[in-house]
């Protein structure tokens, strides 16, 4: 891979990645009057226990580890480890694709922001997959 494609990459998964992010505090759930972002829909579920108890606590905790998860991506493309970057925004588009997915599928409650999370999550995969092939070639 050459120094301008992996620069290229570096900074398509560092937009993509900050995207994802904020993406999660947009309404991604509809209830009469109520717009509810992702963090508010992961509380709902667990407040009305519409999972079991272990899809439930996984749910939390990915959940709200997911900005941070971000972060420590961010972090590893500025010290140019692409592989870590790579593997930890997999990650993000891996949890935010399957919480929008899941909502998707109930689609007159779902709000504008799961569409652009699939997208979002799809593309953040797409270049993971891209950078984490381009970084291990290179190491």
């Amino acid at each position: 891979m050459t120094d301008r494609t992996a620069g290229v990459l570096d900074i398509a998964l560092g937009v993509l990645l900050v995207a994802a992010v904020a993406t999660t505090f947009a309404p991604w759930l509809r209830s009469g009057e109520s717009r509810r972002s992702s963090y508010e829909v992961v509380r709902t579920v667990d407040r009305l226990e519409l999972a079991g108890p272990v899809a439930r606590r996984a749910g939390r905790v990915v959940w709200a580890t997911l900005p941070l998860v971000a972060a420590l991506a961010l972090l590893a493309l500025a010290r140019h480890r692409r592989a870590i970057a790579a593997g930890l925004a997999l990650w993000v588009a891996t949890a935010e694709g399957l919480l929008a997915g899941g909502l998707r599928s109930a689609p007159e409650s779902a709000d504008g922001a799961v569409g652009v999370a699939l997208a979002l999550a799809a593309a953040l995969g797409i270049v993971g997959v891209i950078t984490l092939i381009g970084a291990r070639r290179t190491s």
